[in-house]
């Protein structure tokens, strides 16, 4: 059985390599964080950007955790790949929160 199992995988593997398109968990996650990669939004350049102020007040991560939820689950319901890209930038901001937290821990040692 597992032989039999392991030549048919053989068999799909190599007929995606033989594929023009071909892609991979790599590819996917190249493409993905390409279209993914956000400066912020426009309409508060220049103003006083509203999260500035809640990372201000140590507010700034359940805001992040609350807007990944709200997006993902806007996705799920609308399909629109733009809500991805917000919860991802929710997640890089939230991110360089908990980085930011570390670094702070490590220097109180």
């Amino acid at each position: 059985m597992m032989l039999k199992l392991r030549n048919w995988f053989k068999r799909e593997w190599d007929k995606l390599h033989d594929r023009e398109e071909y892609r991979t968990v790599y590819g996917y996650r190249d493409r993905g964080r390409d279209y993914c990669r956000t400066d912020g939004s426009e309409h508060y350049q220049g103003g006083i950007e509203p999260l500035d102020f809640l990372i201000s007040q140590d507010w700034a991560e359940h805001y992040c955790k609350g807007n990944i939820i709200k997006y993902l689950a806007r996705h799920e319901r609308t399909g629109n790949i733009g809500d991805l890209r917000k919860a991802a930038d929710y997640i890089h901001i939230l991110a360089g929160l908990c980085l930011d937290d570390e670094e702070g821990e490590e220097e109180d040692e």
